[in-house]
């Protein structure tokens, strides 16, 4: 079996957050693709609008969902074992 998960923050903050358990290698490896590809694109928006000269463009980088997104570190995938 495989949990698919992912981890936010650093040191103090640190987190991990379980997304779901299958028992298909083939279903982890592409939700962990699709997820890393969307994460990736998702953080490269959020960033651009920090550097736009628009002035609510960075009260919006700071609301909860950005924040969160760009705390993310990736999705990862854990074999486990049943009992």
């Amino acid at each position: 079996m495989y949990l698919v998960y992912y981890s936010y923050g650093s040191f103090e903050d640190f987190g991990l957050c379980n997304i779901f358990i299958t028992e298909s290698e083939e279903l982890a490896d592409a939700y962990l693709a699709k997820f890393n590809t969307k994460l990736k694109k998702w953080r490269a928006y959020i960033l651009s609008q920090k550097t736009s000269r628009d002035k609510n463009a960075k009260e919006r980088i700071y609301n909860d969902k950005y924040y969160h997104i760009l705390e993310i570190n990736g999705c990862y995938i854990h074999e486990i074992d049943r009992r």
